[in-house]
């Protein structure tokens, strides 16, 4: 099975809040360090609400394609369709972090992306302390790493460099 059809994409609504925060926390609710504020399903289900209104966000939750479970979360962000670019997000469960699903995720965003929503380019800025994301950047034949954005990132007090790394559409 290729690696996009061990997973689907279905687009995010408020009522899919608890299985997200369910995926996230995996039943501990210590899986946060990454985020800048304390969140819970009020506001996860406001944040949800607010990417189902927008129209420069797209928000999907990557499910598994055997069982159908959520697995993450992956997005466009900031869509600009006149400079034709959108930032990626995305969050995959700490149960599921492999490489496997989040390289699958992303080629099946970059899809959408590029075909239905005809953007040239897309982005994502990873904090050089995750080391695990970097890693999947680096290993996607789609990204290059094109910068350094220093001191960008605050997390816990200190502040981290964010990597940049693009893929531009096939020609």
């Amino acid at each position: 099975m290729s690696d996009e059809r061990r997973i689907f994409l279905s687009r995010a609504e408020a009522c899919h809040a608890e299985e997200i925060l369910d995926g996230i926390n995996g039943g501990v609710g210590a899986n946060i360090a990454f985020f800048s504020e304390p969140f819970g399903l009020q506001s996860e289900q406001a944040y949800l609400k607010k990417m189902c209104q927008s129209e420069t966000d797209k928000l999907f939750i990557i499910r598994q394609y055997t069982s159908g479970d959520a697995i993450g979360t992956i997005g466009l962000h900031e869509i600009d369709t006149i400079m034709e670019n959108a930032r990626l997000g995305i969050m995959i469960f700490p149960a599921f972090q492999n490489m496997v699903f989040e390289k699958s995720a992303i080629n099946v965003l970059l899809k959408i992306a590029f075909a239905e929503l005809k953007l040239n380019t897309v982005y994502i800025n990873v904090p050089e302390c995750d080391e695990y994301m970097v890693e999947v950047c680096k290993s996607l034949s789609d990204f290059n790493c094109d910068g350094i954005l220093r001191g960008r990132y605050k997390l816990a007090k200190q502040f981290y460099d964010l990597l940049v790394f693009s893929a531009v559409k096939p020609s």
